[in-house]
């Protein structure tokens, strides 16, 4: 049995550096790579993690980097997330993606400056989370989460306390109890109100015999003797979780590696119009001044993200929810009225260079490419070939890749567009294995072993989740066919059902392997990276279209009745692929010129000529 030092000190590096040699060798032979990074602490001490992702994504830990030393400047993160981009090829990388604090965000847009065809995405998962924040912030909620809070609280230090409300809920047969709530877990408020929501019958019961401890709230756990404390405690409780449970239901869909920009895209609408038709509904009593802040928040998180200008702006959303062929035939979007005389602002999206041949094939020869472009969209829109094959109902990211790839053609017919459309889908949208990471490293360093390195902590990690990877990729091969959708009704379990729900054990049971928050701590659960951040203005609502019936910006281009956003959080029909049409006439790659002058490929251009087809 080898001793901690050898397993330490010779072992686990010497592991490290043969996992890392395979890994590299992987990376460095695929394309349209997503690198994703953050930072955190344990016992004291601050490190980075840096993970890259393929397009069957297999994610991959590359280094875990001691930082507590550090100034965590944007030009450091650059040099440190750079360092892995040049060492495996930077024509091989299509996205960096992280959390937008003020340093990740500019250094997310540091790389793009020097790779443009490295594009800045935004952990939609935090994005998420921080317009939860916002809303469940307003005023209206306050006394309801202090509520929640120090019943979750109470619970947790009494042991008594524990006992009794185990055998209420065994003679009311509630199912699950309280639960404690990690840290670093997201909606951490709507998932708390949640577990208090579910207890309340059993918690009612048990404050109908006399306590002995002290418990400040009591009285709204008495409908019997404080009936209009208790029953209003019960209404603002279901308010406060009903608001929340959009978002809710998104990141618990939008965590998954598998999410792409088109799913970021669906998801976000279906939640801030989920989220918009149920504060207006009468029967829930929002009062107007709360309806309009909440929408207000929406409009403002919305144009951080979709909005042009926004700090967190990127086109692929939209490009790749058009892109997906089973929203072709849909109600998904809305005829917009783009005036081709009035071009998008060139500064809207930069230009974007690469080192592909596919792509810089067409130097010289601009208005060529928008040519085959136009053909290329317009025979896409239309169902014609060589994009009539079948698509594959409530596909999943790997197979939208595999559907475009074999839209790729050998005669010209199709030469941009598929692989504009593979290296969109084949972006990570969130920076979740680094968050995973954070949670190993709290399951490997307990205690009783906080003394670990960061060093160790990190080998032991990448060590063990490759192996587990392993495991995974072993698994799907023999599955022999692409990774099947999981849509909201297959991960459900993970929102409203936790460790205690399973187990059926006692009460305050850890939903996660992540830390528990400290009691003391009743201001802050999670620790939010963005929460400092400067808001953009919300949205001006006079320039909404009002015929809409939706005071939110979106929709103005996208139907908010739309059945693909009325099905996202239920078990819903996708649309069918359209139906396959005689194809147009394509000019091959071999007819066109092999050099000119024509340069021009800017925005302004592409949008004017796009807008007059």
């Amino acid at each position: 049995m080898p001793t901690h030092t050898r397993l330490d000190e010779i072992l686990l590096p010497g592991q490290e550096v043969a996992i890392l040699r395979t890994v590299l060798a992987r990376l460095t032979n695929e394309h349209n790579l997503t690198a994703s990074f953050d930072g955190g602490t344990k016992s004291d001490e601050a490190y980075f993690t840096i993970h890259v992702s393929n397009m069957k994504r297999h994610v991959y830990l590359l280094e875990v980097r001691y930082a507590t030393d550090e100034a965590h400047t944007a030009e450091w993160i650059k040099g440190l997330v750079k360092a892995w981009i040049e060492r495996i090829g930077p024509e091989r990388f299509c996205a960096t993606c992280s959390d937008s604090t003020g340093n990740t965000l500019l250094a997310r847009q540091l790389l793009h400056q020097q790779y443009p065809h490295i594009l800045s995405v935004a952990d939609i998962c935090h994005h998420l989370n921080n317009t939860n924040k916002d809303i469940v912030k307003l005023k209206y909620f306050e006394e309801t989460i202090k509520i929640v809070r120090s019943t979750l609280k109470t619970f947790k230090r009494s042991h008594a306390a524990k006992s009794l409300l185990k055998a209420a809920r065994r003679q009311l047969q509630s199912g699950a109890g309280l639960e404690s709530i990690g840290k670093t877990q997201f909606v951490t408020i709507i998932l708390s109100s949640l577990l208090v929501q579910r207890t309340l019958p059993a918690l009612q019961k048990f404050f109908q015999t006399p306590q002995h401890f002290e418990f400040d709230y009591k009285d709204y756990f008495q409908p019997t003797s404080h009936r209009l404390k208790a029953r209003k405690f019960e209404d603002d409780l279901e308010q406060l979780v009903s608001v929340g449970l959009p978002i809710a239901k998104s990141l618990t869909c939008l965590e998954s590696n598998d999410a792409n920009p088109a799913d970021v895209f669906i998801f976000w609408h279906a939640a801030c119009f989920e989220i918009e038709r149920i504060v207006k509904d009468l029967d829930n009593s929002y009062p107007q001044e709360v309806q309009d802040d909440i929408l207000d928040i929406l409009n403002c998180c919305q144009g951080q993200l979709f909005g042009p200008g926004g700090r967190l702006y990127n086109g692929v959303y939209l490009v790749a929810a058009y892109l997906n062929a089973g929203y072709l035939s849909s109600d998904l979007f809305k005829d917009s009225d783009i005036n081709p005389l009035e071009p998008t602002d060139p500064d809207t999206v930069s230009p974007r260079y690469g080192q592909r041949n596919e792509f810089t094939v067409w130097k010289g020869r601009a208005q060529d490419l928008l040519n085959a472009l136009s053909t290329e969209l317009k025979a896409y829109s239309r169902g014609r070939y060589p994009f009539n094959n079948p698509f594959p109902r409530d596909a999943s990211t790997e197979e939208i890749i595999i559907w475009w790839r074999n839209c790729l053609t050998n005669d010209g017919t199709a030469v941009i567009l598929p692989h504009v459309a593979i290296k969109l889908y084949a972006i990570r949208v969130n920076s979740m294995a680094d968050e995973r990471t954070g949670s190993t490293f709290t399951a490997f360093t307990p205690a009783n072993c906080s003394s670990m390195s960061v060093e160790t902590m990190g080998g032991k990690t990448m060590v063990y989740q490759f192996y587990r990877q392993e495991e995974k990729i072993a698994r799907s091969k023999a599955a022999q066919g692409p990774i099947k959708l999981k849509k909201f009704h297959h991960l459900k379990h993970k929102l409203y059902s936790g460790k205690a729900s399973e187990k059926r054990t006692g009460d305050i049971e850890k939903v996660d392997g992540s830390e528990e928050v400290p009691e003391a701590e009743d201001d802050s659960w999670l620790s939010d990276d963005e929460s400092n951040v400067k808001k953009e203005p919300a949205v001006d609502l006079s320039l909404v279209v009002k015929d809409t019936g939706s005071l939110l910006s979106a929709a103005k281009f996208i139907n908010h009745d739309s059945d693909i956003l009325l099905a996202v959080f239920a078990e819903g029909e996708a649309s069918a692929a359209p139906d396959p049409s005689p194809s147009v006439h394509f000019q091959s790659l071999d007819h066109v010129p092999v050099s000119g002058e024509d340069n021009d490929f800017s925005t302004a251009r592409i949008s004017s000529f796009l807008a007059a087809v």
